[in-house]
């Protein structure tokens, strides 16, 4: 076996250069299975955030599809909750994203979320 590579390479310093360098070779195939398995594995991870947080906004969509009234009557609490309309639940979505101050872009990215949550 040895002189038949000996034969296919020329001498025996080709032989181990060529044995050499497959190590390499394989040395970095192994590394890089190894990186490709550890970001499959961070992929897996943020797929998983990404649906706490998706279950999160669903929550919370429903939250923002009503406003909420606390009123003391006599000795009682009265509680009441309306519906509101799209336009009305998009600036309540931005609000909760970015506070008081509503931007293009604070309803731009609300306008996504609500249709990602809507499933549209």
């Amino acid at each position: 076996q040895l002189r038949g590579l000996i034969r296919k390479y020329g001498s025996l310093e080709q032989v181990l250069a060529a044995k050499a360098q497959l190590q390499r070779e394989l040395e970095l195939a192994e590394n890089f299975e190894e990186a490709l398995r550890q970001l499959q594995q961070q992929i897996a991870e943020r797929q998983r955030q990404v649906g706490k947080i998706a279950l999160k906004l669903s929550h919370r969509r429903r939250k923002v599809a009503a406003e909420v009234e606390k009123q003391v009557v006599g000795q009682r609490t009265v509680v009441t909750a309306r519906s509101l309309p799209p336009k009305e639940r998009l600036y309540e979505v931005a609000r909760l994203m970015g506070g008081e101050e509503i931007t293009d872009a604070l309803l731009e990215s609300a306008r996504q979320l609500t249709r990602v949550s809507n499933g549209t």
